[in-house]
């Protein structure tokens, strides 16, 4: 079975520590929250959504 071994490095950029975040969930999520990550993901990407930072 897959640990976490390490915590991620800190990131200056609140999109790719959110993608970050939201990838480590993806992994024990439910099909129904993967497909929320994945919609969150695809707008941050697009532009159309942006993480709160210090949340």
């Amino acid at each position: 079975m897959h640990g976490h071994t390490a915590s991620r490095p800190a990131s200056h950029n609140p999109i790719a520590a959110r993608i970050a975040e939201l990838s480590e969930e993806y992994l024990t999520a439910s099909p129904q929250r993967r497909e929320e990550i994945g919609e969150e993901i695809s707008g941050m990407i697009a532009g159309r959504v942006i993480p709160m930072i210090g949340r």
